[in-house]
């Protein structure tokens, strides 16, 4: 995770927790603000986003934003705070798919994807020597895997 910096930005990652916890290390005299969402970010919880960011302070503030989906209508919500933020207020919003984020939101925000690490199951074929005669048996072994095993691969 080498782009993380308490800055307003986009971060795209699946593993939101680890990605907050890292943020949360690089604290040093800002104030940090989490709303954290497992599924869907919800309108009340974008109006909370915005109270917290109007709120008066002298210190930065870094409102965190997270969650697997952030609907437009919670995006347009959000979109006249993170276009004009009040004085010292950041704003970093955390989400598995960038697909997901508004292009106006995209617009105005820098968007960070982080490499996951992701696990790789051995499959017991040597990509590198690849032939009819190592790919055939490999195929019959698991000809009837199904459709939703192969997916977890």
């Amino acid at each position: 995770m080498s782009r993380l910096e308490l800055t307003s930005q986009v971060l795209i990652t699946s593993q939101i927790e680890e990605t907050i916890k890292a943020l949360e290390a690089l604290q040093s005299d800002e104030r940090i603000v989490k709303i954290v969402k497992e599924d869907n970010f919800l309108v009340e919880d974008a109006a909370l986003a915005i109270e917290k960011a109007y709120l008066a302070s002298e210190e930065i503030t870094v409102i965190i934003l997270a969650a697997r989906l952030f609907s437009p209508v919670v995006q347009n919500k959000l979109l006249k705070v993170i276009e004009e933020p009040p004085p010292n207020k950041e704003f970093i919003l955390i989400t598995p798919s960038k697909a997901t984020i508004l292009a106006t939101i995209r617009s105005r925000l820098p968007i960070h994807v982080l490499s996951d690490t992701a696990s790789h199951e051995a499959l017991g074929l040597d990509v590198s020597q690849l032939s009819l005669e190592t790919v055939y048996p490999f195929v019959q072994e698991h000809k009837r895997t199904a459709a939703n095993e192969m997916k977890r691969s």
